[in-house]
């Protein structure tokens, strides 16, 4: 657990953009991130087909794609 919120604290603290989910997702591949409404995600990378890597802020860590049509920058 420890180590999980290290490597959280340390993506949310080299990562400039937050963003809060407007919609549920549910992941549908291994390499998307599920996320519900109203979480905070830290935004890692954009890329320009709509997906960005992202990672939950209360979340275990884990970094995957999320479609950023669901989000809104905070």
């Amino acid at each position: 657990m420890f180590c999980v919120l290290l490597f959280s604290l340390y993506y949310l603290a080299n990562c400039n953009k937050l963003a809060r989910a407007m919609y549920m997702y549910q992941a549908a591949i291994p390499e998307e991130l599920g996320f519900t409404k109203g979480d905070i995600l830290a935004v890692l990378r954009h890329q320009d087909d709509g997906w960005w890597e992202a990672t939950a802020q209360s979340g275990n860590g884990q970094i995957g794609l999320v479609p950023s049509n669901y989000l809104q920058a905070i």
